[in-house]
């Protein structure tokens, strides 16, 4: 699953690369609303949560609100 890949490259110290991936899982997740997808984009944004000051995570905050309401 891509979110496996999200965590990935933040585990290799690449947390706007896995923020982006992170977008293609939202969207996905969103279209499918599937559980398990969304527990594990959960999981990857608790663990952005050291550059929570950053753009790049706030763009997941709104995007995962987005694909909340669209449901």
């Amino acid at each position: 699953m891509a979110a496996d890949l999200a965590l990935a490259r933040l585990q290799m110290g690449s947390p706007e690369a896995a923020s982006d991936v992170l977008h293609q899982c939202i969207d996905v997740a969103g279209a499918t609303r599937a559980r398990v997808p969304t527990a594990r984009i959960a999981e990857v944004r608790r663990r952005l949560q050291p550059w929570r000051s950053e753009g790049f995570v706030g763009d997941i905050d709104d995007h995962l609100r987005e694909a909340m309401l669209a449901l």
